[in-house]
C-alpha cells in the first residue's frame, strides 16, 4: 500500500447544551474531505473521559 504523507487538517468540536452532546468532526486531506456530525442525549451516556487529544464516550447498554 502506498501511504501519502500529504498535509491534513482535522477539527473536532463538542457542544454541551441542555441534555444534549453534539459532536462535529471535519477532516481534510488534500482534495478529499469529510464531515461527521452526531447528537446524543446525556441520559444515553454512561461516562465521558477526556484525555490528551482523546475523548471516550461510554454509552448505556439500552441505547
Amino acid at each position: 500500500a502506498n501511504c501519502s504523507r500529504s498535509s491534513s487538517h482535522c477539527v473536532v468540536r463538542f457542544w454541551f447544551t441542555t441534555h444534549v452532546l453534539t459532536y462535529d468532526f471535519c477532516h481534510d486531506v488534500g482534495e478529499f474531505s469529510y464531515r461527521v456530525g452526531y447528537s446524543m442525549n446525556f441520559s444515553d451516556i454512561a461516562a465521558i473521559t477526556f484525555g490528551n487529544k482523546t475523548v471516550h464516550l461510554q454509552v448505556r447498554k439500552n441505547f
